[in-house]
């Protein structure tokens, strides 16, 4: 800073402490000031602004005061079994249930438990256990083959309701 008071007397100024990470000096000035601007993965933002992040499309950035925050986008639909794909947000049509796609409504019987009907409805798998009807011997054997023709009539008494 210089003064002309007939001589030029010039000293030099101290600047006060800036407390961001990236200050700047502007032309004409000598003591760096803050931009606001943030800087995500080699693009700058103003402040105040919103973005999506270059490095996951799926998050939602803001810039304030040079300070980056992201989050993950909130997903308008929520199931149970989605199926995997490669948008931000799971795709709530069928099913992924023990490693298998079921479509929507669709009805199976699941391969670990026999005993139950599970059935699809977007994105979310309901399963009912199944009741069978009365023995009249005192130790009775599920076979295979009969489980599931009684699932097969169950459904078609369901159905016929």
């Amino acid at each position: 800073m210089c003064v002309c008071n007939g001589n030029v007397v010039c000293a030099r100024v101290s600047c006060p402490s800036v407390t961001c990470a990236h200050p700047v000096i502007t032309p004409g000035e000598c003591c760096p000031v803050c931009t606001g601007l943030c800087l995500h993965h080699g693009k700058e933002y103003q402040t105040g602004s919103t973005f999506t992040s270059t490095s996951d499309p799926c998050s939602s950035c803001s810039c304030l005061n040079e300070v980056v925050n992201c989050q993950k986008r909130p997903c308008p639909v929520q199931c149970s079994h989605p199926v995997p794909s490669e948008a931000c947000c799971p795709i709530c049509d069928s099913c992924l249930y023990d490693g298998v796609v079921h479509s929507d409504r669709h009805t199976f019987t699941p391969s670990s438990k026999p005993c139950q009907r599970c059935t699809c409805i977007k994105g979310t798998i309901t399963c009912v256990s199944l009741v069978c009807p009365p023995t009249p011997c005192a130790r009775p054997v599920t076979k295979q083959g009969q489980l599931i023709s009684y699932k097969l009539t169950q459904v078609l008494f369901k159905i016929q309701l």
